[in-house]
């Protein structure tokens, strides 16, 4: 039996580029969709029966103390 609970886990800028390719720029390049920053940020993925179905992509900007 699959397991339907969603986990929510830490990944790499390469494993964001596949889904922000499909879902924002799919008539663009892969190159198009790497930003800047990505290998500063941080990203997480939604997993659902083990598949990554979600990511978010967190930038920290202007960092103070």
């Amino acid at each position: 039996m699959k397991s339907t609970i969603p986990k929510i886990k830490q990944i790499t800028s390469s494993d964001v580029l596949p889904i922000r390719h499909k879902v924002m720029w799919p008539n663009k390049p892969i190159k198009y969709v790497e930003l800047p920053n990505d290998e500063s940020a941080r990203h997480f993925g939604l997993f659902v029966n083990k598949q990554i179905t979600s990511v978010i992509s967190l930038f920290i900007e202007n960092k103070t103390i």
